[in-house]
């Protein structure tokens, strides 16, 4: 009986995460991957500001909201999730308080993940095209002109 039970409290954890990990799934960890991403996720819930954003200081809630928001929406939570709502209305509101290639990026998926195709999107992406150099990297780094080109590209 408490092996049914626990088979129960797991399938509704992983029904709820809405995870999908299917190359996880194959090696035998679903059941543990899926907890550790439900528990990171609603850790991370939990550390939200009131305004929608998380950290301290509009330098480090500028870099932490778009890449949380992001790992959010890659959890299975909706656009149409409150906190959800709030975080990318923080992100439309501060826009231009996001000035980082990583962070511009990760602003630009969430928006996509979340399928809000507006004039915020738009705005976020002319921003990150705009830090292009002439080089064709972003500050130099392949990891920020890697990340970048993955944001860009999804807008397609």
């Amino acid at each position: 009986m408490a092996r049914k039970a626990t088979f129960f409290l797991l399938l509704l954890v992983i029904t709820y995460s809405s995870v999908k990990i299917k190359e996880v799934e194959s090696k035998g960890l679903l059941w543990e991957t899926a907890i550790s991403v439900q528990k990171a996720c609603l850790w991370l819930l939990e550390h939200q500001n009131a305004d929608g954003s998380w950290g301290v200081g509009m330098l480090e809630q500028s870099r932490l909201t778009p890449l949380i928001t992001n790992s959010l929406l890659s959890c299975g939570l909706s656009a149409d999730d409150e906190r959800i709502a709030k975080a990318l209305s923080w992100i439309s509101r501060n826009r231009l308080s996001i000035q980082e290639p990583a962070s511009l990026a990760f602003a630009v998926d969430s928006f996509l993940r979340a399928e809000k195709e507006d004039v915020t999107l738009n705005f976020l992406l002319q921003d990150l095209i705009s830090m292009q150099k002439e080089d064709g990297s972003w500050e130099e780094s392949v990891v920020l002109t890697s990340i970048s080109i993955l944001a860009i590209k999804s807008s397609r």
